[in-house]
């Protein structure tokens, strides 16, 4: 039902939504990833992930590219889909739906946070971090999204130096840690949301089939 004498205006709650960002770059054979300590509430001082609301006349890729450079100072060549993430109470603010994408530096970029970050920095995937809102899901759906994309489309097989090791088995060996560490130090949200559930990942190559599942 809309308002009276506003078409479109509609009198019941409507959703928000946003882009974050995963960053990711390879150094001493660790995976790093990028996270912002916010300067508002809610989760004023947490360290998080890049992102922000999606405007009303932009694509959630515009956004993500947008956000990412206004909060870390960063601009990604490509931006690849790690998917919405929608859990109900994700956001204290309201409902909020969150399209997440990752990209991969070759290098730790310098940063310069701006916007609502108050600072950014650099850290290891697998750090004890405890992150606002739910993107530590988010963080290790972006690993598995990476280690999908490798296996599969030959993509960022380089990411890791050289260490005479073959560059499958070095990012494998590194995503698999990184993964497990993720997925294992998420909390689970209280709502009925779909969140990652901890597999029990091989230390070789997955097969295709499985791959694709993932």
């Amino acid at each position: 039902m809309t308002a009276p004498g506003k078409p479109f205006v509609y009198d019941y709650p409507q959703m928000g939504t946003t882009a974050d960002i995963v960053c990711f770059a390879a150094a001493k054979g660790k995976l790093k990833t990028v996270l912002v300590r916010r300067l508002n509430e809610p989760f004023r001082d947490s360290w998080v992930l890049p992102g922000g609301y999606v405007e009303i006349d932009e694509l959630f890729e515009n956004a993500a590219f947008r956000e990412l450079a206004e909060e870390t100072g960063l601009h990604a060549r490509s931006l690849h889909p790690v998917g919405f993430f929608d859990g109900i109470g994700r956001d204290p603010r309201r409902r909020v739906v969150t399209m997440a994408y990752y990209a991969v530096f070759t290098c730790e970029s310098p940063l310069s946070p701006g916007d609502d970050a108050a600072d950014a920095r650099w850290a290891a995937c697998s750090a004890p971090l405890d992150l606002g809102f739910d993107h530590r899901h988010i963080l290790a759906g972006a690993v598995r999204a990476l280690r999908r994309d490798s296996f599969l489309c030959g993509r960022y097989l380089d990411l890791l130096p050289p260490d005479g090791q073959d560059p499958v088995t070095a990012l494998a060996a590194v995503l698999d840690s990184e993964e497990k560490a993720c997925l294992a130090m998420q909390k689970l949200g209280p709502d009925g949301g779909r969140h990652l559930v901890e597999p029990d990942f091989p230390s070789r190559l997955a097969p295709l089939a499985d791959l694709f599942l993932a």
